[in-house]
């Protein structure tokens, strides 16, 4: 089922988490723009990733645009988000949202969640949209070019899309405690160690 996106137009539209007095606010983007920004030097991997996979198959940037890769992976942003929100516990709250003024879709859920379990979260439209048709790609006989076309342009733009899920995966990584727990907050994103985590680890 699609799920139903609302429009965002500001950050108190957004649900507010009950937060302990501990949380810490990530050092992160304060709006989208300043996200797509941040979100830049990352698209610099992933584009020698896929120069290194044509290297590596023997074919050349001209050889691999597809019309139908390019429709089909600007319409996956509705799996893209749905990636997003299965990652969350089950019975979580979570919200659809659109922001037609900076091209974006997001989703929402004030649900705690491990490290771990955060970063997956943020990768996991990566992996399945991009990752994955990459591999794929790296099978397929070049010979068979539409298909070669196709997977290659998916792929890519799989994870060049990924761009601003990297930013967050990014500052969980350098930013949370082991032990520590996140969730949102309106805009921002913050994390905190449970009282009953003590020094022990929550898990993934």
């Amino acid at each position: 089922m699609c799920p139903k996106f609302k429009r965002y137009r500001n950050p108190s539209q957004l649900p507010q988490a009950d937060l302990p007095e501990h949380a810490v606010k990530f050092r992160e983007p304060g709006n989208f723009f300043e996200l797509t920004v941040a979100s830049l030097p990352f698209l610099i991997p992933v584009a020698a990733l896929l120069y290194l996979c044509m290297r590596l198959k023997g074919v050349s940037p001209d050889e691999m645009g597809s019309l139908p890769g390019v429709v089909l992976a600007t319409a996956a942003v509705v799996p893209h988000e749905l990636l997003h929100a299965v990652a969350f516990p089950k019975g979580s709250d979570i919200s659809f949202w659109y922001y037609p003024e900076g091209l974006t879709f997001f989703v929402h859920s004030t649900a705690p969640l491990s490290k771990k379990r955060f970063i997956l979260m943020c990768l996991l439209p990566a992996l399945v949209l991009g990752v994955l048709p990459l591999l794929l790609w790296l099978i397929v006989p070049a010979d068979v070019k539409w298909l070669s076309r196709f997977l290659f342009t998916f792929a890519a733009l799989g994870l060049l899309y990924g761009a601003g899920d990297y930013v967050n995966a990014f500052n969980a990584a350098v930013q949370m405690p082991g032990n520590a727990v996140t969730c949102l907050s309106g805009f921002h994103s913050y994390w905190y160690i449970p009282k009953t985590a003590g020094n022990k680890g929550t898990g993934g």
